[in-house]
């Protein structure tokens, strides 16, 4: 194994057919025709390809990124990986609830019930607690996104969008989104976000995928995460994004250096350490990569795969074992058969047969294959 869903923006939406316009109550609606906010963007996926993967070749095994501790799904299929929490997620799920440890367990059992019918599962320790982590991310981002559609529309809806199920899932959330709780919330975010000098260009896939991506599959050596830092940061042209992200940059890169004449070698100095260092922390991210899982998660999923490691490595063993028997047992009963029809008849040793092949090929002249040597 080598490994935030980047966002589920846009990723899903649910498996429903598209529904015909819906009217919500009275406290969800009265925004006139100039007030609402029309975007066109990618419509919800519904998993047909996946789905359609899936019936040809069966269930869909996924890369998690173990090297770099994310623990995100890498690899040619991370993208349906991360489509496929969001179809769920918001299939399952009611998205007015304040946070995810309020969502009721049957919801989220549902979530896992569904992932398994579309992807295998190696390892169901690997497979709950990135699941859990995923799944969280995606619901917070689909609030998210509500929240934006609702204030958007003047704080008020003619229809519920297509990602709700029901109007009174709809009902819910305006509710929801009109408390003061939520208000005093929302604004404390905003003012942090408005603070932030950081402006990262990767989009909706993480930084597990991007790094993963750029190593290099000759060496197998890993794309470095502070370069990978930087160029989320550098607009297409190639110039920064912000003055501070620049100035970050350059004491990071710095820092490395000095660290490099010191210790002669790029493959004794961690680079996360010096993120951390020089970057702002968040709870549940490592600076500059992304996303990680818990420390106690970490720890779990490290002795987690050493333990399916070493269940893989004994199975082979047996396998191994069973197969010496099986050859063992299939040459006695040649031995008695053979005995059958040539009285005392043995088979020779390995040793005895060795001596034979020795003295043959001592007695056999040699013979050029060069064709200029042969009549």
């Amino acid at each position: 194994m080598a490994g935030t869903v980047a966002t589920c923006a846009g990723s899903s939406g649910g498996s429903q057919p598209p529904r015909d316009p819906h009217r919500v109550p009275s406290s969800c609606e009265s925004a006139s025709e100039t007030q609402k906010t029309k975007r066109k963007g990618r419509g919800s996926a519904k998993g047909n390809n996946i789905m359609l993967a899936v019936a040809k070749d069966g269930k869909i095994k996924v890369q998690f990124d173990s090297a770099r501790k994310t623990w995100k799904a890498i690899g040619p299929k991370a993208s349906w990986w991360s489509s496929a929490i969001g179809i769920h997620t918001r299939d399952c799920c009611d998205p007015f609830y304040d946070k995810w440890d309020d969502v009721p367990a049957c919801q989220k059992a549902m979530i896992r019930h569904r992932m398994l019918d579309w992807f295998e599962c190696d390892n169901d320790k690997l497979f709950d607690e990135v699941l859990i982590r995923d799944a969280r991310e995606c619901y917070n981002d689909w609030k998210s996104d509500l929240s934006v559609y609702f204030k958007n529309n003047g704080g008020v809806q003619a229809k519920r969008p297509i990602r709700v199920r029901s109007d009174d899932q709809w009902q819910k959330c305006c509710e929801r989104f009109n408390s003061t709780k939520f208000k005093e919330i929302s604004l404390k975010n905003l003012k942090n976000r408005e603070a932030s000098d950081d402006k990262s260009g990767h989009g909706r896939k993480s930084y597990a995928q991007y790094m993963h991506e750029k190593d290099d599959p000759e060496t197998g050596e890993s794309y470095s995460a502070l370069e990978n830092w930087k160029d989320q940061r550098l607009t297409r042209s190639g110039e920064w994004r912000t003055k501070e992200a620049h100035e970050k940059y350059t004491q990071m890169s710095e820092e490395y250096q000095t660290q490099l004449g010191q210790a002669g070698s790029s493959s004794s100095i961690n680079e996360i350490d010096i993120m951390n260092r020089n970057l702002k922390r968040h709870r549940g991210r490592q600076s500059g990569v992304g996303p990680t899982l818990s420390k106690g998660a970490s720890r779990r999923m490290e002795d987690s795969v050493t333990s399916t490691f070493q269940d893989h490595r004994d199975v082979q063993i047996s396998e191994l074992k069973a197969n010496q028997e099986l050859m063992q047992a299939n040459q006695e009963l040649m031995l008695r058969a053979l005995q059958q029809f040539i009285p005392g008849f043995q088979l020779p040793s390995r040793s005895s047969a060795n001596e034979v092949h020795s003295t043959s090929s001592a007695n056999q002249p040699y013979q050029s294959f060069n064709e200029d040597d042969q009549d």
